[in-house]
């Protein structure tokens, strides 16, 4: 099981504790700044077996970690500036079942083309699977 965007490890030590054979915990997003006490607290409290790695989901490749039948996507999606990127990348890593969740800001209007718009006037806009949206 492969949980992108770890953070405190929750269900990296969930997925653990009810049995997955290999547990890998991704984060940077959160990590780099030493935001990883909650983690490595819980990792000793729990005599934990999860492997941690401090990686960029930009640089996550299945050469570096392999593919595993499990990844948990939560919370990142909307951090990106590139979501496909993220999704391609969440992808390759994936031979089994993926779980996304995410947040979308601002509202979902009609464009003059009538291509539904999803942001916040005034912003960066980009364009994904054909629909325009801007980033928060």
């Amino acid at each position: 099981m492969l949980d992108i965007g770890a953070w405190d490890g929750a269900f990296s030590f969930e997925c653990e504790r009810r049995g997955a054979r290999r547990v890998v915990a991704a984060d940077y997003f959160v990590w780099r700044n030493g935001g990883d006490k909650g983690f490595d607290y819980a990792y000793r409290a729990l005599k934990s077996r999860v492997q941690k790695v401090n990686v960029r989901v930009e640089d996550l490749t299945t050469e570096k970690l392999g593919a595993f039948d499990l990844v948990l996507f939560l919370g990142v999606l909307y951090h990106s500036e590139d979501p496909l990127c993220y999704l391609r990348k969440m992808r390759a890593m994936c031979k089994g079942k993926a779980i996304i969740e995410t947040n979308r800001c601002g509202r979902l209007l009609p464009t003059s083309d009538g291509v539904l718009s999803a942001g916040i006037a005034g912003e960066r806009s980009h364009k994904l699977l054909g629909a325009e949206y801007r980033l928060c």
